[in-house]
C-alpha cells in the first residue's frame, strides 16, 4: 500500500453563495493538475488548499479523491469519498468514484446502488480524467 497521507475532512456546503478570493482559480488550478496527469504534485496542492479553505473545501477534496484514485491509492480515495458521500448524498460524483473503487476491488453488489447515484442529475458531469462506469 501507498504511503499514508494526512488527509483533511470534507466540510461545508458544495453550493454555498460565499466563496472566498483565490478559491476559483485554485479549483482550476488543482483540476488542470489532475487533467495533465501529475497526480503526486495535485495531491500535494490539493490537500495543501483543503486545508487552507477548511470551512468550505468539499471539491478541493473531492478532486484529491481523484488524484488518489488515479495514482491506484484506492483505500485512501475511498475514505474520501465515503467521507464526502456523508456530507452531500446527493452529488454524484463521489458515488461515481466510489463505485469505480468498489468494482475494482470486486465489491460489485455494494458498488450498485453508487452506480444508480452516479448517473449525472441537474446539469452535473464527471470529468472525463475519471473513467466511465460500464
Amino acid at each position: 500500500m501507498g504511503r499514508k497521507t494526512n488527509l483533511p475532512k470534507p466540510s461545508g456546503n458544495l453550493y454555498s453563495g460565499y466563496l472566498p478570493e483565490g478559491y476559483i482559480s485554485a479549483l482550476r488550478s488543482g483540476s488542470d493538475l489532475i487533467k495533465s496527469g501529475d497526480y503526486s504534485t495535485a495531491e500535494s496542492y490539493l490537500t495543501k488548499m483543503a486545508f487552507k479553505y477548511h470551512d468550505g473545501n468539499l471539491l478541493f477534496v473531492l478532486f484529491l479523491a481523484d488524484a488518489l484514485f488515479l495514482q491506484g491509492r484506492l483505500e485512501e480515495a475511498e475514505k474520501l469519498y465515503r467521507d464526502l458521500i456523508e456530507i452531500t448524498v446527493f452529488y454524484e460524483h463521489p458515488h461515481h468514484g466510489l463505485a469505480l473503487i468498489l468494482l475494482k476491488t470486486n465489491r460489485a453488489s455494494e458498488a450498485e446502488q453508487h452506480i444508480r447515484m452516479a448517473k449525472p442529475k441537474m446539469g452535473g458531469e464527471i470529468p472525463e480524467y475519471l473513467p466511465p462506469l460500464k
